[in-house]
This record gives C-alpha cells, structure tokens and sequence, in this order.
C-alpha cells in the first residue's frame, strides 16, 4: 500500500530498547520519514517540549514513565498533542482500552509487520491534516 503522506513528516520514537529504537528508525527513514529517538516517555515529553513531531509511536513498558503514563500526562498538556501508536507485547484488554481512552490513536501488538506500522504511521498522520 503506498502512503500519500509527503515525506519530511517528523516521528518521535520512544522505546527504551535500543535496537527496537533503532530498527523503527531504519524503517520509517527509508520510507521518509524524520526520525528522533527518545529513550522513555519522560525525556519523550521533553522532546514535545522543544520540538513538533506529526506522530509519535511509543512502546508500552519503558522504566521512568510508561506509555500509559505518557498518555495520561499528553492529556493533560494544554497545547495539542501529536497522534500516538503504543507498541505492546500485552494482549491485556485493559491496557488496549486504557490507551485508547487516553487517546492513543492505535495499539499494535508486537511482533508486527514493518509494512502494517508504516501504513498505520500514514493513516495517523493523514487523520491530524484533515
């Protein structure tokens, strides 16, 4: 599926596994996107703080602040937050319910397809532009 967002679109990726940060990054690069790391959802907040990003796309258990707790505190931000995926290996109910009421745009169950997070990133960031 070829995605009709323009390329040059800004992601922030949070995750605390070095290799999963590096692998999103590889694979969103190559189709476009900007890319910027962040560790944990705390310095992810940081980053929010200092910059604009289209999408951001957070794993789920990260030590500092979770992806749970970095919904919740988006939340409560009063400028507009960019649309988040929240990457999980939890099949927990709850957690999915919990992050979609704080406003996750989507979860994604891990393992996933590369190709499943790129059209899912397009149609985030094709949902805040209209």
């Amino acid at each position: 599926m070829k995605s009709i967002v323009p390329h040059g679109h800004r992601i922030l990726i949070v995750d605390d596994n070095e290799d999963m940060r590096q692998a999103l990054i590889e694979a969103l690069t190559l189709q476009g996107y900007h890319c910027v790391a962040a560790d944990h959802g705390e310095s992810a907040i940081r980053c929010l703080d200092t910059d604009q990003f289209h999408l951001v796309i957070s794993d789920y258990r990260m030590p500092v602040m979770d992806g749970i707790q970095f919904l919740e505190t988006l939340k409560k931000r009063p400028t507009p937050s960019p649309p988040v995926i929240i990457l999980t290996a939890s099949k927990s109910e709850e957690l999915w319910k919990r992050a979609l009421e704080l406003g996750a745009y989507v979860v994604l169950l891990k393992p996933f397809a590369t190709q499943d997070l790129v059209a899912v990133s397009a149609r985030a960031i094709e949902s805040r532009a209209i």
